[in-house]
């Protein structure tokens, strides 16, 4: 199975489309930087075939243009599954921005002809308001290396502490080790953008982990320009918190959000008093994002979140 992006509707009529074209993840990248490694040997073992060399060169690349993209008759998604709510997105201007992952079925039709379809198993879609995609960006995903940075002795020099493993999408041989993720959002999106569930999304085992565009600096770091959310979002419905004991006049019901954005840990908190009342000023969310609120165990007061318009309103 593989992860595929920029996925076009070919021929559409009224609600549906018949036929796709999609592009294997970082197939390009890597194949063309091979076959350029290998060029470059070869040149080096043998100066007199260098015409040779760079017309295999175009050739090869030329070749990968043409492999890295699929023709595509369906989509298949399995109506019972969490994915059938959000089908609508393989139809209008947003599928450009989301990620497939499954794997091709070739259905034979008669005797001269097939079709490929792709078993759709994930989506992913992009978070609004990334940066801008540099040219040395690749797809990754993450793991924790569950090693402790207090077992490394510090000397003159720190050095830095690699807890994270990035693995390039589609290809499991290729992992690096990082200290680091950086993203874009707090600053793009500001202080209401929830930083605790995007870091929780990077890194989750639950099948629910997102995928990165990024590139990896001298420094061990990943620069992210744009990730790439598990949708629907959580994958399934949260479960409403359970109220807590009648509160009295004092105190109101409160709650906090948990790493799925789901509302949890429900009790009675005691209202602070604010001297007659105070105005609630509500905060305007930046193009591409909703404004979700709940009331928090900060004294009952209202706690705001920034969430991507794509991602399920739980409460």
């Amino acid at each position: 199975m593989f992860s595929w992006s920029g996925t076009k509707c070919l021929n559409k009529y009224s609600n549906q489309c018949d036929q796709y074209s999609i592009e294997k993840i970082n197939f390009n990248s890597v194949n063309i930087s091979n076959n350029n490694n290998n060029n470059n040997n070869n040149n080096n073992n043998n100066n007199n075939n260098n015409n040779n060399n760079n017309n295999n060169n175009n050739n090869n690349n030329n070749n990968n243009n043409k492999n890295q993209r699929q023709q595509i008759n369906q989509l298949i998604v399995n109506e019972k599954s969490p994915l059938s709510k959000i089908k609508h997105f393989f139809l209008n201007q947003q599928s450009n921005d989301i990620i497939v992952y499954g794997n091709i079925i070739v259905k034979r039709i008669n005797r001269n002809s097939i079709v490929n379809n792709l078993n759709v198993i994930r989506v992913y879609k992009q978070l609004p308001l990334g940066n801008k995609i540099e040219i040395t960006d690749k797809y990754y995903t993450f793991n924790n290396t569950n090693f402790s940075c207090n077992n490394i002795k510090l000397s003159n020099v720190r050095k830095p502490c690699y807890q994270l493993i990035s693995t390039l999408v589609n290809y499991n041989s290729f992992n690096y080790l990082i200290s680091k993720i950086i993203y874009p959002y707090q600053e793009n999106v500001g202080k209401y953008f929830d930083t605790n569930w995007l870091n929780y999304k990077s890194v989750v085992q639950d099948g629910s982990k997102l995928i990165a565009l990024g590139t990896i600096n001298n420094n061990n770091e990943i620069i992210v320009s744009n990730a790439y959310i598990n949708i629907p979002d959580p994958i399934e419905n949260c479960i409403p918190p359970q109220k807590s004991k009648e509160c009295d006049s004092l105190s109101i019901d409160t709650n906090s959000r948990d790493f799925n954005r789901c509302l949890t840990n429900s009790s009675c908190t005691p209202i602070v008093s604010n001297n007659g009342g105070t105005t609630i000023i509500y905060p305007i969310c930046p193009k591409g994002y909703y404004l979700t609120f709940f009331t928090g165990h900060n004294g009952g007061k209202l706690e705001f979140n920034c969430d991507a318009n794509f991602l399920t309103d739980n409460y």
